[in-house]
């Protein structure tokens, strides 16, 4: 689904210096975290020994994804921000990561990877935010290995405008996508109902008469929330969907890289 009115540039002012953020704000973070953990969840549902294996992250961000496999694997990642390059090259040293190689993404969406080298490819919360989510894909496809997987997370019933994205989707909608670009769909679910307050915090009413007291909450927010196991997500979703008849925030898809 098609609805474009981001911009590259924009995207780049918003995310160039973001990442210069120290390695603990991520960890505390409960966008960050719910995005890691949802992929680890969706990974869950194909299971495998991912040491050793090629791994790349199309818009890898603060890291914590990548960062999240054995230091054995071989580590790929493209990025739009320069700082995201550099704090992850420092992190993934002292963490013991050997084999690592990320690269600026340039404006027509080719990644510097190798032909047929990936066992996994992930890209989370990103292909609403290309210009050419299409070019990406094949891009992604050429560089898994036959019977590769693709992560996917995207955010799905937005109800603000974000100036960032190019494009929304549905699940239906972007599965469409994934199948007609040679994917085979796997698994999958929706969740994030959590994000509603989030939207209440940061954009709606962000501050008010008590920004001291608004700044409190969010940090307690971030604190508490980022350190939930994965299944007190799904309960909190729950919950908050009987109480409001609120939609899921997000999609989680995982596809193989069809023969052909």
């Amino acid at each position: 689904m098609h609805d474009s009115h981001g911009s590259l540039q924009a995207n780049l002012d918003a995310y160039e210096e973001y990442y210069k953020k120290p390695g603990w704000w991520f960890r505390w973070r409960y966008d960050t975290q719910i995005k890691r953990k949802s992929l680890l969840a969706l990974l869950s549902h194909r299971p495998q020994d991912w040491a050793g294996k090629g791994i790349f992250e199309l818009g890898f961000g603060s890291g914590e994804v990548l960062l999240s496999f054995p230091a054995s694997c071989e580590i790929f990642g493209a990025e739009i921000s320069s700082t995201a390059i550099t704090t992850f090259c420092r992190r993934a040293s002292v963490k013991g990561y050997r084999r690592f190689r990320v690269a600026l993404l340039g404006k027509d969406s080719a990644l510097e990877v190798p032909t047929a080298c990936i066992d996994l490819a992930i890209a989370s919360h990103v292909l609403e935010h290309v210009n050419d989510d299409i070019m990406c894909l094949r891009e992604l496809r050429r560089i898994l290995k036959p019977g590769g997987a693709l992560a996917v997370l995207i955010p799905v019933n937005e109800r603000f405008e974000d100036p960032n994205h190019f494009r929304r989707y549905t699940s239906s909608s972007f599965r469409h996508i994934c199948e007609a670009e040679g994917f085979a769909y796997i698994s999958g679910f929706e969740n994030e109902l959590l994000y509603y307050l989030v939207e209440t915090m940061y954009w709606k009413h962000a501050d008010g008469k008590w920004p001291f007291l608004a700044n409190a909450v969010r940090v307690l927010f971030n604190i508490l929330t980022s350190r939930l196991p994965f299944w007190c997500y799904g309960v909190c979703d729950i919950i908050i969907g009987r109480l409001t008849g609120l939609p899921p925030r997000q999609s989680a898809m995982l596809f193989v890289k069809r023969d052909g």
